[in-house]
């Protein structure tokens, strides 16, 4: 890596050519293998986003042809190969003036100081972990929201349900430590109070038994759970097991947990004849960041489907050619829209700071940014952070029917645009910890707040 680094950096002292020339970083293989339309469609969102500065096309982000005017602009999709190292090697063997990626918040953490080291501008779509979130990484910014905001958001509705009292279990990972830390800080901001925190290894299920017992002696009903779709299944058996998961609890699971990921899972087991994931997820809630339902993340879908119509629709590029990539909605809609703005925000930033397109003043433009972008209002903090204003997430229940979105959470509180089904009926399970007199504010806040998110979804237009 030393040699290719010193080389880049020699190439960094010539003059630049004329071309800018941005590098997006997806996951396209993992050991090699494919993995699937899912991920070539998220290399596909970013050439839409090429697409769009090249040709001027204001479909998505208004004003767009103005904020990119006279500037060359040429988009390369660099493999991460799901692995820290092959992203670096893959950076470094570019020719590229900024950079949008990882595709997690491990691979990103590691091309912050790469992208520090050469002076070049790094913007993450999908790495949301706040261990990234230092006043010392001076050439990074991120259109998705950071699991500050994620925790915030959770913290916010675990209060609006009039909730006080939650237990926390998480898997083993550097993310979801991060996730539970900040977590920790919200629910103390909101006045919730953690009364067990337990971690397990989801390789073990000894580890899974051991957590969730915890689980079960602080005597919670409600519980956060901080994991990923592979660990949730194996995790949700051991504490049904266990008296964990059943009437009169409530789960609420943080961003990892994907509903398309689990129905999958759900399908699969039935097939084999293990009590489907279905079944356990039911009355459940996922929440994670998301602008699906709103206006500017309808524009992005119609400017996808019209891309779809064009001659050239078929998202060729060096490294894969797919015909079918804009014929259906992105499979991963909410992480598309954050590509493209994470793009659509560089090619605006590297145009403000003009040559020779040093990471620091790009960073610098990225920072005073303000644009309608796919995921709604695109703003940063300070520290290079989504605005958490400028945030929403989507709320997920596990129906009986299959994963519905039930509504939004933002900056002005929580909407609802159907009624939440919980695992004992209507309304949602009573707090241990709480008095009857806490279970009277619950029913009154839940029936405004489904008041509310009515009108409003009728104002949207659904």
């Amino acid at each position: 890596v030393i040699p290719i680094l010193g080389r880049r950096r020699q190439r960094l002292l010539r003059p630049r050519r004329p071309m800018v020339a941005v590098g997006a970083l997806v996951s396209l293989t993992r050991g090699g293998v494919d993995r699937g339309l899912a991920y070539r469609q998220l290399a596909c969102s970013s050439l839409l986003a090429s697409h769009h500065i090249l040709r001027g096309d204001e479909s998505v982000v208004p004003g767009l042809a103005s904020l990119t005017a006279n500037q060359s602009f040429e988009l390369q999709v660099l493999d991460t190969g799901s692995a820290a190292f092959s992203a670096v090697a893959a950076f470094l063997h570019s020719d590229v003036s900024a950079l949008v990626g990882g595709g997690s918040s491990g691979v990103t953490s590691q091309l912050v100081a790469l992208a520090k080291a050469t002076d070049t501008a790094l913007v993450g779509y999908r790495s949301t972990s706040t261990t990234l979130r230092r006043a010392s990484n001076s050439h990074f910014a991120r259109t998705v929201p950071s699991d500050a905001a994620a925790t915030a958001a959770m913290a916010r509705l675990v209060r609006t349900v009039a909730w006080r009292h939650v237990a926390v279990i998480a898997e083993q990972s550097l993310w979801a430590e991060s996730f539970v830390s900040s977590f920790l800080e919200s629910a103390r901001r909101e006045n919730v109070t953690v009364i067990a925190s337990s971690t397990f290894d989801a390789a073990s299920p000894a580890s899974r038994a051991l957590a969730v017992r915890e689980l079960t002696d602080s005597g919670a009903s409600v519980v956060i759970g901080v994991m990923g779709d592979a660990a949730a299944g194996p995790l949700l058996r051991s504490a049904r097991d266990c008296g964990a998961l059943g009437a009169g609890t409530a789960w609420l699971f943080a961003d990892g947990v994907s509903p398309a990921a689990l129905s999958e899972q759900a399908v699969a087991q039935q097939l084999v004849g293990i009590t489907p994931l279905s079944e356990l997820l039911r009355g459940s809630l996922s929440l994670a960041a998301s602008a699906e339902g709103s206006e500017s993340h309808g524009r992005f879908l119609r400017a996808w489907q019209a891309e779809g119509a064009q001659p050239t629709g078929a998202c060729r590029n060096p490294l894969f050619d797919e015909p079918a990539a804009f014929a259906a909605p992105p499979l991963l809609p909410a992480v598309a829209a954050y590509l493209y703005d994470a793009v659509i925000s560089l090619a605006v930033a590297l145009a403000r700071a003009g040559p020779p397109h040093s990471g620091t003043a790009v960073l610098r433009e990225l920072l005073a940014l303000r644009l309608d972008g796919a995921s709604g209002l695109v703003e940063f903090d300070h520290l290079g952070d989504r605005a958490e204003h400028s945030s929403s997430f989507r709320l997920t229940n596990f129906q009986q029917s299959g994963p519905a979105s039930v509504g939004r959470l933002g900056s002005g509180g929580l909407h609802l645009s159907r009624p939440i089904e919980w695992r004992d009926g209507n309304l949602p399970p009573r707090d241990a910890r709480l008095s009857a007199g806490g279970d009277v504010v619950r029913r009154t806040l839940l029936r405004l707040s489904l008041g509310r998110g009515g009108s409003e979804a009728g104002a949207e237009g659904g």
